[in-house]
């Protein structure tokens, strides 16, 4: 028998496409190797026929919240008078951190994907391992340099202030923190011994997909989501920097 582990995602497995949910396709499907998962899946979308088949799949039990827009915005509220991030409020809601919290007993460890699922962890006092990816507090400081939006600017700001306390208290309460950032798994390593490198993959079957729909010669494809600031920076940046060059 595997050892349990609970499994939280903000983001549902499915199409295999997008970025985000490649990853948590993955995370689940090499967890799944080890571990007897109980996933919690925590979605903004409607989940599909697919969604269930493949956590019924790779889990040995798995449950979906789908976050309604009154919630989002009444936890996002009460977040901000408290003075904490919107980012972790936005997918934090009572009923799910009930559910959580009513199946930790007997795990190996429970294992949160992205900051935004680390108010979930506020009350256990057992093995915690994150995967953060990446610092957000970071990009929003560089996307604070660039938004001319007075709004934006405050909530960039705001949020940088409070991502980087939350990812702090992450790097220093769990047992385990992964960083897909080389840079800045090595920066941080200097203070935190509990911080590795966890790199992205990328499957082949993806540029098999895109290489055949492909007719112009020389052709130059992104194929990251549109919808993701640092996706349209790292875009802008090669065509101003590399392609006309």
């Amino acid at each position: 028998m595997k050892p349990p582990i609970l499994a939280i995602f903000p983001q549902l497995p499915l199409p295999e496409f997008a970025g985000d949910r490649q990853k948590v396709n993955n995370l689940i499907k090499v967890l799944s190797k080890h571990y007897t998962i109980n996933a919690v899946v925590i979605c903004r979308e409607s989940y599909t026929t697919n969604d269930e088949n493949f956590l019924s799949q790779y889990c040995h039990q798995y449950k979906i919240f789908k976050l309604s827009k009154i919630g989002i915005l009444y936890n996002c509220l009460k977040g901000f008078l408290k003075g904490e991030s919107l980012q972790l409020n936005f997918f934090y809601q009572p009923k799910i951190d009930k559910y959580i919290n009513q199946n930790t007993s007997n795990k190996h460890f429970i294992f949160y994907n992205l900051i935004r699922t680390a108010k979930y962890a506020q009350d256990y006092k057992g093995n915690k391992v994150m995967d953060m990816v990446d610092l957000i507090s970071l990009s929003y400081q560089r996307s604070l340099q660039k938004v001319h939006s007075p709004f934006w600017k405050y909530i960039y700001k705001y949020e940088n202030k409070h991502l980087a306390q939350a990812e702090e208290k992450v790097m220093n309460t769990f047992k385990d923190v992964f960083l897909v950032n080389k840079n800045e798994q090595e920066l941080l390593s200097q203070k935190h011994s509990n911080i590795f490198w966890l790199p992205n993959g990328i499957k082949e079957n993806l540029f098999t997909n895109y290489s055949n729909k492909i007719t112009e010669p020389n052709a130059i494809v992104f194929i990251g989501k549109m919808d993701y600031p640092p996706n349209v920076d790292a875009v802008i940046w090669f065509v101003k920097n590399v392609f006309h060059q």
